[in-house]
């Protein structure tokens, strides 16, 4: 018991989950958005969304640790060769995989092998360049090319890639990596942080729109493969994967229980040098996260169990994930057909485009009845709930929340969307920060094709010039609703555009990065673990040393 109470002390001080991935509550909504759109009900959702997160939380935790883990988040492929070579092995892999489930049918695996291959599959766009050689068009469409688009197109063949394509390449850890990580040899791009790198983790980096919607489409167009693979075998596993309830009310709970904690460990995670990594800074929070992460590794779960007693990540490391993309150089050319022919692109099958409702909060201002407040946003956009970072110990600010809902350009149906206020009361529940006089939320709904506004809102509010604000006691909040096309888009004269919309282009990271008193520098940081507000830092750091102590002795 004394040493699972000091590795949760050492995780607390070792936060170094999700620096490497999309940050995690943008892995979960393009998820549940993705299964959405093929048909898959809540809990199924759910399922998935909790499994997408495993790859993150279990790579690097001391106490659980998986070490396969770390081999699912598409790092360090330097040349469009290995991207290949490790999209060609995953695909190999997963098929394999998803096939012998459908034989055992096994639907809770199923959805739990989704969830882990899709955050394979998103983490590829937050990682490279690949958004940036697909620079946006126009700031009234969103582009969405997959990279299996381009790979079908060339038939395999890398050398008939088109243009800058080739140019593909992701990020390096630098020299010092450990056999796991692989590829580890010095290349020009970082991951970066809040501020910089080649990352596109979360709403507050530059392009992470794109990212975003190009994910989207890659996840659809994954699992229409995945069912095309199961369903070859055993028709009736993604019929009932997606019409899945939990069998008890326990399994119920555990799964509430395990998607509440991994919500709150995420936006909690706090070291030096990170501050939250849910959807960007500003959440961190030591005992957020070491609460809930200790509730969390002691479940006992069948979800979790997927992973830890199961070990379905094994279906995806064996054979070697990354194949032959240990190759420094493009020298390396593998019969690329045979996983082109069993892999459809999304232009396959999906020939109409997709649409979006995007919902952006910016600004916030609570009641000073409020004290000391945590402030957060929950937005729901037709079937879906979108939970924004909850920001720590602010009163007024501009926040970088942007909620991005995406449906089928044919849907003429109007979109609902309710937006509630809420402060994080440290372990002690939510409570709301009321908007209107009746219930407190905001509710209205969006016409798909000009975002015109009807219900509590009314009219056109897409621009900074038009936001909506609602003013109730001390509290304000102004929001923008805009619609974007995902797809086709047409060429702009600019190759690049700054469309001044987004959260980025209005906020350039200076509120973190330059005048921030949450991530300015790592002495700062240190500084403030060290306010007599937070003696407890001081604890971890003596508890975490003699944990490290014990380990080596007890090694030795």
């Amino acid at each position: 018991m004394k040493l699972k109470v000091l590795g949760i002390l050492l995780l607390l001080l070792n936060v170094n989950i999700y620096v490497h991935s999309f940050d995690t509550g943008h892995h979960g909504d393009i998820t549940a958005n993705a299964m959405q759109i093929r048909g898959y009900g809540k809990s199924a959702r759910d399922v998935s969304v909790l499994l997408n997160w495993f790859p993150d939380f279990f790579a690097y935790t001391p106490i659980q640790h998986i070490k396969e883990a770390q081999l699912l988040h598409f790092d360090n492929i330097y040349t469009l060769q290995n991207a290949t070579d490790y999209f060609g092995q995953l695909i190999y892999n997963s098929k394999s995989g998803f096939e012998q489930i459908a034989k055992e049918g096994n639907t809770l695996q199923y959805l739990g092998l989704l969830g882990v291959t899709l955050h394979t599959i998103q983490d590829f766009y937050a990682h490279t360049n690949w958004v940036e050689i697909h620079s946006p068009y126009d700031c009234d469409c969103v582009r969405s090319e997959t990279f299996m688009e381009g790979i079908h197109a060339a038939n395999g063949n890398l050398t008939q890639l088109y243009g800058d394509v080739r140019s593909l390449a992701s990020y390096s850890w630098g020299e010092d990596c450990s056999a796991d990580e692989r590829n580890c040899f010095p290349g020009t791009n970082v991951h970066g942080d809040y501020c910089g790198g080649i990352n596109k983790d979360s709403y507050v980096r530059k392009s992470w729109q794109q990212a975003y919607a190009t994910a989207f489409a890659a996840s659809v167009e994954w699992i229409y493969n995945v069912e095309l693979w199961v369903n070859a075998v055993n028709k009736e596993i993604v019929t009932n994967a997606k019409a899945y309830t939990p069998a008890t009310e326990t399994d119920q709970n555990d799964l509430s229980s395990n998607l509440y904690d991994s919500v709150v460990v995420s936006y909690g995670a706090k070291t030096t040098k990170d501050d939250g990594h849910y959807k960007g800074p500003g959440s961190g929070s030591l005992k957020r996260f070491g609460y809930y992460s200790e509730r969390f590794l002691a479940s006992n779960s069948i979800y979790k169990k997927l992973f830890t007693q199961d070990k379905i990540y094994n279906y995806l490391v064996t054979p070697d994930i990354y194949n032959a993309s240990t190759v420094k150089a493009n020298t390396k050319s593998p019969d690329l057909l045979p996983f082109v022919e069993v892999y459809h692109p999304l232009t396959y099958f999906e020939k109409n485009l997709y649409s979006s409702a995007i919902l952006r909060t910016t600004y916030v201002k609570t009641d000073d009845k409020f004290n000391s407040p945590s402030p957060f946003a929950i937005v729901t956009m037709g079937p879906l709930e979108f939970i924004d970072a909850v920001q720590i110990d602010k009163t007024e600010f501009r926040p970088y929340w942007t909620d991005f809902f995406i449906f089928p350009f044919s849907q003429n149906e109007s979109v609902p969307i309710i937006y509630k206020l809420l402060n994080d009361k440290l372990l002690d529940g939510n409570e709301q920060m009321n908007l209107d006089d009746n219930d407190g939320v905001i509710s209205m709904t969006m016409q798909p094709k000009t975002a015109i506004l009807s219900g509590e809102a009314t009219g056109l509010h897409n621009t900074s010039s038009s936001e909506l604000t609602y003013v109730l006691g001390g509290t304000t909040v102004k929001i923008l609703v805009m619609t974007k096309q995902i797809g086709s888009c047409s060429l702009s004269s600019l190759p690049d555009p700054i469309c001044g919309e987004w959260a980025w282009p209005q906020q350039p990271l200076n509120q973190y990065c330059d005048v921030s008193e949450l991530v300015t520098s790592s002495s700062s940081n240190l500084i403030l673990m060290f306010t007599s507000s937070n003696i407890m830092s001081i604890l971890l750091l003596i508890l975490s040393f003699t944990f490290m102590i014990h380990s080596a002795f007890r090694n030795f």
